[in-house]
């Protein structure tokens, strides 16, 4: 008997099969391969799958879910969970998945039908473009793509491919006229007329069509061009094969050596769209001052935009550069070497239009090449330069205004000077080549159609043949960022980079080494030293493990108070032997790191902190961090603040869980009662001393200590009544209003940011008390547990995976919750009290200001010194309760 594993429903985890049998257990979901840590994953998206054919869509929701959490989320993944979605009535996260979808792979079949059937009429318009440049003969697939194309207003649709040495494929024009072809070989052009073929599947009453086979030789076929009504044209181009093997199979023997840097450096500009880029491009060029740049050349590469070719036309009259202006969009490789073909002198820089130089960069980027034998190509630095990039490597940075691309560059140049890296690859927005590398290598490969890894492809073939592509960690050019293809880039990169993958297959293994072992990190912090961050400045001290969490979510609070507050998270490790300081916005510092026991480090450290003039700083867990750290903080002499969200640092534990509690239906000690529980032991009466005296010392030079939350400030004004306090930020969410869907039962949601064995404990005792009791609830981890896959196979839990405060919104919206809990004794009372007033929904949490809280009506406090069987036995009594009430308002 076949069976699917969907959720019966939302408030009961349990699985029943397809066919309506008994519910699948443990036994029959391990079967399934969910409890298999390898096999875990394949398992949840078979189980979404299935329970969307089963009609399941709240549990096909909760697989997919997970399954997009535990890693990168592929494009089958995200549909599953937008398919759910849209079957939840759930339309704006659906179309948000589809979205993200199409993002990361536009040719993908699956996306593209679903992008064409029910996606945003923009997804729909870029969806039946990419379906077009693709291989699908899907008829249904295409009938759509036809249908958003009518509803865009497109003149011209074309399809063509090339088959054994034919140009083949249809076009489709609007009306009932002619359509007007030219066929360009050896720069000759040909005009034809087409006639609609009224047999052709895609002629209709709005479309006219007509099936086209050129032959590609006899001479050498270039191009392709529809034009309609004299005024609209469409052009394709021919693939134009691999280019041939390079000329010579190893480095020149006169390249082994280093070499003097070049007189004269040729730079070659193609330009399209993006008028505001352009311009600053070329701006920044004129002002570069390069004394090796002779030649410049600006290709207009049949740009649409009339503003950019009055700007070209300016400039080149007024001997600027030397112009070029194609008929019509060769695309980035043909372009070039069309120029490279006319001058065989020198090196040659390739500049992306929406490049923006500094002064000096190119004679700097030349020295670079000509510092050490072998080299290829050389990238600069850049906010947005893949490999290259900074301050986060890899990502898109944020483009600086044009004085701070300076000011980031002469960082660079003073911080690295005439160092450079090498590099797996080079990046084309900035690539400088070597003359040894052109007669080398030859010209750029046109197979990548209009753009996108020929700069990638044309750095391999020269790592083939033994040149090396380096990185000038001196150099910083800013980068806007390619917006001329708009939503055609992505298409083009997930096509360029199958066919890159084909041609060099050992590319991105060679690439996601160079990403682990991160050799420009030395660089970028070297930069990041030098630079001071923007904003006025508040340090957040904190403990590694044990205070991330809250330290985080304390930097969020800080930076909510203004907009100019910017945190820089001072991290202490677990071995307390070395602080990173990085900044929360994700902009400079992202790479620094001091050891304490260096004393150089601890000097270097020091004075950067002092170059900041903090605003102050804000301590966490003072009692986990070592002495040297503390006296860094307070030597800085600026104002100090304690953070208190969390009572440990400031209670012993024992004080806390050290004693039995006063459970009447177990007299005398409870062996079941909360002990510590982490990674290290029971602390000694010795280091316990040591912890205490280090809070006295740090309550003691703090000038205020700031409640995290309603629970701290309620602590700290029933027990800190000499201290001074310092006002929170308020953090309340705007309600939100329930779930859209009234679920049959309580969906018990447990709010688990941090995972920890004593959290893990409490669910687990919980569920085994409501299964005992027979109350009809489900546990929904909203978060994280230490031990992922045996809490989850106990038959009502399930975990969703580390969530993000702003995706919590969709996962309670989606998981139908209808109460909140809390299971951390003395921290993260915030996220349950926020989210509880956003929905409206009634909460439970321990309450670790032992009563100085207002309880609201509907909650429930716990005492946090309870043992884990009595805190679940008041949980469950509290759902039992509330039930009868609940349900009865949602009938």
């Amino acid at each position: 008997m076949t069976r699917s594993i969907p959720l019966a429903s939302p408030s009961n985890i349990e699985v029943r099969g397809v066919d309506g049998g008994p519910a699948l257990g443990p036994r029959e979901l391990a079967k399934a391969g969910f409890f298999d840590a390898n096999r875990h994953g394949e398992a949840l998206a078979l189980l979404s799958a299935d329970a969307l054919r089963s009609g399941r869509p709240e549990a096909a929701f909760l697989f997919a879910d997970r399954r997009c959490r535990l890693a990168a989320p592929t494009v089958y993944d995200l549909i599953l969970r937008a398919t759910a979605s849209r079957l939840m009535s759930e339309t704006a996260y659906a179309e948000n998945d589809l979205a993200r979808a199409f993002e990361i792979d536009p040719t993908h079949e699956l996306v593209l039908w679903n992008a064409l059937a029910w996606g945003a009429p923009a997804l729909q318009r870029a969806a039946a473009v990419s379906l077009l440049d693709g291989e699908s003969d899907d008829r249904e697939s295409l009938r759509l793509a036809m249908r958003a194309f009518e509803s865009a207003g497109t003149p011209i649709v074309s399809r063509m491919h090339d088959r054994e040495g034919m140009h083949v494929g249809w076009v489709a024009w609007r009306g009932e006229g002619a359509l007007g072809l030219i066929i360009r070989r050896g720069g000759i052009a040909t005009t034809f007329e087409l006639e609609c073929d009224v047999a052709h599947p895609l002629a209709n009453r709005i479309w006219s069509a007509a099936q086209i086979s050129i032959e590609i030789e006899s001479p050498r076929l270039q191009s392709v061009t529809f034009r309609l009504d004299d005024t609209q044209v469409h052009t394709v181009f021919p693939a134009q094969g691999r280019p041939e093997a390079p000329r010579h199979l190893a480095i020149p023997s006169s390249f082994r050596r280093r070499s003097e840097a070049p007189e004269h450096v040729a730079v070659i500009v193609p330009v399209y769209e993006d008028y505001a880029a352009t311009k600053a491009c070329l701006d920044s060029l004129e002002a570069e001052g390069s004394r090796i740049a002779r030649r410049v050349t600006v290709i207009d590469d049949c740009s649409p935009n009339a503003q950019i070719r009055a700007l070209l036309d300016d400039r080149a009259a007024r001997g600027l550069f030397e112009l070029v202006r194609n008929e019509e969009n060769l695309g980035f490789a043909r372009s070039v070497n069309w120029v490279l073909e006319r001058d065989a002198r020198g090196d040659v820089l390739l500049l992306n239009a929406d490049a923006n130089l500094p002064m000096g960069a190119i004679d700097r980027l030349s020295m670079a090449a000509h510092s050490e034998a072998g080299i290829a190509t050389v990238t600069p630095l850049s906010n947005n330069g893949e490999l290259t990039s900074f301050p986060r490597p890899n990502v898109c940075n944020a483009l600086p205004p044009s004085e701070e691309i300076g000011a980031l560059d002469a960082a660079a140049c003073a911080a690295n000077g005439p160092e450079i890296v090498d590099l797996p690859t080079g990046v084309g927005f900035c690539l400088y080549i070597t003359r040894a590398c052109l007669e080398a290598v030859g010209p750029l490969s046109e197979d990548y159609s209009r753009g996108y890894y020929e700069d990638v492809d044309y750095c391999l073939r020269a790592r083939e043949i033994g040149f090396r592509n380096v990185c000038a960690t001196g150099v910083y050019v800013g980068h806007a960022g390619s917006r001329s293809f708009g939503t055609e880039k992505r298409r083009l990169v997930v096509r360029n980079l199958k066919t890159l993958n084909e041609r060099f297959p050992e590319h991105e293994r060679d690439c996601a080494a160079f990403v682990r072992a991160d050799p420009l990190r030395a660089a970028r912090a070297k930069i990041e030293e030098q630079l001071p961050p923007e904003g006025c400045i508040v340090l957040v001290l904190a403990p590694g493990v044990s205070g991330r969490a809250l330290a985080l979510e304390r930097a969020r609070q800080i930076e909510v108070q203004g907009c100019d507050l910017h945190c820089l998270y001072c991290e202490v490790d677990d071995g307390k032997d070395c602080i990173t300081v990085k900044s929360t916005r994700e902009s400079a510092p992202q790479s620094l790191t001091f050891t304490f026991a260096d004393g150089r480090d601890l000097a270097r450290l020091q004075a950067y902190l002092t170059r900041l003039h903090p605003q102050r700083i804000e301590v966490l867990a003072p009692h986990a961090l070592p002495d040297a750290a503390l006296r860094l903080a307070f030597g800085l002499q600026v104002p100090i603040r304690l953070a208190l969200g969390d009572l440990d640092w400031m209670c012993d534990r024992a004080f806390v869980f050290g004693r039995p509690c006063s459970d009447t239906d177990r007299p005398g000690d409870c062996h079941a009662c909360a002990h510590p529980c982490g990674p290290t032991t029971q602390l000694g009466e010795t280091r316990r001393a040591d912890n205490r005296c280090r809070t006295r010392v740090a309550i003691g030079k703090a000038e205020s200590i700031v409640p995290m939350d309603r629970m701290a400030a309620a602590f700290c004004a029933a027990n800190l009544k000499s201290t001074t306090l310092a006002t929170s930020a308020s953090w309340q969410r705007p309600r939100l209003g329930s779930v859209k869907a009234k679920p049959p039962g309580i969906v018990l949601g447990v709010l688990c940011p941090e995972p920890t064995a004593e959290t893990d404990r409490q669910i687990l005792a919980l569920e085994q008390l409501l299964d005992q009791q027979g109350v009809q609830a489900s546990i929904v981890v909203l978060g994280q547990c230490v031990d992922e896959l045996g809490v989850m196979a106990r038959r009502r839990i399930f975990v969703t995976g580390v969530m993000d405060e702003d995706e919590l919104e969709r996962g309670i919206r989606q998981c139908r919750i209808t109460h909140f809990l809390s299971p951390y004794r003395t921290r993260h009372f915030g996220l349950v009290d926020r989210l509880a007033a956003a929905f409206g929904l009634a909460k439970g949490y321990f309450d670790w200001s032992f009563g100085a809280l207002d309880r609201k009506a509907g909650d429930l406090a716990l005492d946090p010194r309870i043992c884990f069987e009595r805190a679940a036995l008041e949980i469950g009594v509290w759902i039992a309760d509330s039930s009868t009430g609940f349900l009865s308002r949602v009938d």
